[in-house]
């Protein structure tokens, strides 16, 4: 049985490794930027942990990719979540996917049943404003609207991390319903 959980755990961790796992946690403060990144900034309000996750784009609908991890699983900070990530190909884009409002373990929103969310793309060598993401949680439902404040985000970045600012642009996002049906939630126990 040792044995067998042994196993168990090393094809996980060779998984893990081979799809890439989700950052977890926003630029650190003394970060130097590099031609070669790709750098977002979001706004969340209220502090909710996001997930942003990859998918196909085909001009309608946005649909995840089953087989990857969220591209970023995180909380912001101080309204902002700052994180870098990679270029997708044409036909790909990323998107809000899941909202936590109490974290890992809490109730998860996910994105689903051709509701709307926010989706984009990133430049190398550019540091991205995607917009503003606006939570409101009531009565078991979680709604969502997205604003534009690239000024506000500018500030932010003055004070948090002031070699971003200035190279701060708006990236190009549209708001486009989800292509797959929502699923209830399956819970795996290994015993």
């Amino acid at each position: 049985m040792k044995y067998k959980t042994l196993l168990l755990i090393t094809i996980i961790m060779q998984l893990g490794a081979c799809s890439g796992l989700p950052t977890f946690s926003n630029l650190n403060k003394d970060y130097t930027f590099s031609e070669h990144d790709s750098i977002v900034i979001i706004g969340v309000n209220p502090r909710y942990r996001i997930g942003i996750q990859s998918g196909k784009y085909d001009g309608e609908y946005w649909e995840r990719n089953e087989l990857s991890v969220l591209s970023l699983n995180l909380f912001p900070e101080k309204g902002y979540v700052v994180a870098k990530l990679p270029p997708l190909k044409e036909t790909e884009a990323y998107a809000l996917d899941q909202v936590l409002p109490d974290d890992i373990g809490g109730k998860r929103y996910p994105l689903c049943d051709k509701h709307s969310t926010l989706t984009f793309n990133t430049i190398k060598g550019k540091v991205l404003y995607i917009g503003d993401i606006k939570l409101l949680q009531k009565d078991n439902k979680l709604k969502i609207s997205f604003d534009s404040n690239i000024e506000h985000a500018r500030k932010f970045l003055l004070n948090e991390y002031p070699t971003l600012a200035n190279k701060l642009v708006s990236a190009e996002t549209k708001i486009i319903p989800t292509k797959e049906e929502c699923k209830p939630e399956t819970i795996y126990i290994i015993i």
